[in-house]
């Protein structure tokens, strides 16, 4: 089959044609001018809009990219025949052509910038960087194509925009993505499954989330799709960079997404959102989420998590919050499974012998109300350390198993599959599942009493 390689739309006399590199519009001059100038009313309408104080000023994305531009939109953003008076002859360093070309700047060209200026933004540029009029015409329409999450209390930004192997591919993603936009929201233009984030990746994966399920149906517009995600701060005049990460292949992302799944009697879950809508902790009596961003890197480079989610529930059970919901740890058991088999790929033999043990430990734990138990399996610092504690276990707690239950076949699996490279990941896998054993039998405990009270 002979893949487009343009696509046409006929507006008045106007032919508009979209290629694999180039949009290019055919037509009377007038006609040309006028569909220009229309696009630039609608963006000047976006960018620029009325504050709490009445007064007309830069809004949402544009006013952390054009607040330098003091004049606002009508002296700042131009059409491509206004561009060219200030413009020299030379080659445009983003389209290879030849034509009227300007040098690109932090406070027009956010995104296309000198690198002593931005190093860490686009390292790989150097010296001057020219654009062309067109585009730089053009390259003002890309803060409407971004999706954004902003905290005005800090003027702090969190943001991602996508893109693709040719511009065909990039216009027909981000037509799959129109309907995720909620232009309604105060604070972001984007419809999110998390209700409070304050870094990138968990932003991004909060997107994710709430749109994966339309995003599966439309498979072919995510193929080779790149992500970009990144955070800003504004601070007065002055716009710095403070994290950004490219996330490749969206269309795997989606599909470890949507292996997070589950049903349960009356509804269908995902384990992921389920996890991340609670994965943060309450300090000072606010919420930091940095573990949640640390999670959301893990699952975007397919990394181990067992880690985290160890760092996590120890720290929850801590918490003034107490302990988790019933639901809470079948979301996590869920979870576990599903990326450390689906994504991970670990041998399910391996992964149940670490829940049968951590099982045992949390019985044990909860049963005897010894927290020691699971503090000591957090604490090992080597090797020799967690074959000493398995052991010892087995020989002081012996009575406290239930009857005719045989630990030491659980621990011969684990040991003989352990090493100094990966002993500490089987170590919070089985911490992992000791501690959610050990919060299932005291809730199942509390829901007793409860009962009988009544």
């Amino acid at each position: 089959m002979r893949k487009e390689s343009s696509e046409e739309i006929r507006l008045s006399k106007v032919v508009v044609t979209l290629s694999q590199n180039s949009m290019t519009l055919k037509g009377p001059v007038e006609g040309i001018r006028r569909l220009l100038d229309e696009g630039l009313e609608h963006l000047k309408n976006a960018v620029w809009g009325e504050t709490k104080k009445g007064k007309m000023w830069w809004s949402g994305l544009a006013r952390f990219f054009f607040k330098q531009q003091f004049a606002g939109p009508t002296k700042f953003l131009v059409s491509p025949d206004q561009l060219a008076k200030k413009s020299v002859e030379g080659t445009c360093d983003f389209c290879g052509r030849t034509g009227q070309v300007i040098e690109a700047r932090t406070s027009e060209h956010p995104f296309l910038v000198k690198s002593d200026k931005m190093s860490s933004f686009y390292s790989q540029l150097r010296g001057a960087f020219n654009i062309c009029v067109y585009c730089t015409f053009a390259s003002w329409f890309a803060i409407r194509g971004a999706f954004f999450s902003i905290d005005w209390s800090k003027d702090a930004l969190n943001a991602f925009f996508f893109d693709a192997p040719d511009l065909l591919h990039l216009s027909r993603l981000q037509y799959a993505l129109g309907p995720s936009r909620a232009e309604e929201e105060i604070n972001r233009n984007f419809k999110g499954a998390l209700s409070y984030t304050t870094h990138p990746l968990e932003n991004f994966i909060g997107f994710l989330l709430a749109v994966y399920s339309k995003m599966e149906f439309k498979r072919a517009s995510t193929q080779d799709a790149t992500v970009h995600v990144f955070s800003a701060r504004l601070d007065n005049r002055k716009v710095s960079f403070t994290r950004y990460y490219t996330v490749p292949n969206l269309s795997r992302i989606l599909q470890s997404v949507a292996l997070m799944e589950w049903r349960s009697a009356t509804k269908q879950h995902n384990s992921l959102e389920d996890v991340m809508k609670n994965f943060y902790f309450i300090h000072t009596g606010e919420r930091e989420t940095i573990i949640r961003e640390e999670f959301a890197r893990r699952f975007f480079t397919y990394a181990e998590i067992a880690d985290v989610i160890e760092e996590f529930l120890f720290r929850r059970i801590l918490s003034e919050k107490g302990l988790l919901s019933g639901f809470d740890v079948i979301s996590l058991y869920q979870l576990m499974r599903k990326y450390q088999v689906g994504v991970l790929e670990l041998d399910y033999h391996i992964l149940n012998a670490t829940k049968r043990l951590g099982d045992i430990l949390g019985n044990v734990a909860a049963e005897k109300d010894d927290k020691s138990i699971l503090y000591a399996l957090r604490g090992l610092r080597s090797l020799e350390d967690y074959y000493a504690y398995l052991h010892q276990f087995a020989t002081r707690h012996i009575d406290s198993l239930v009857e005719g239950e045989d630990i030491r076949p659980t621990i011969d699996t684990i040991t003989s599959e352990i090493s100094e490279k990966n002993w500490r990941n089987h170590r919070s896998l089985v911490g992992i599942y000791a501690v959610l054993k050990y919060v299932d039998v005291l809730n199942r405990s509390k829901k007793m009493k409860a009962t009988k009270a009544t």
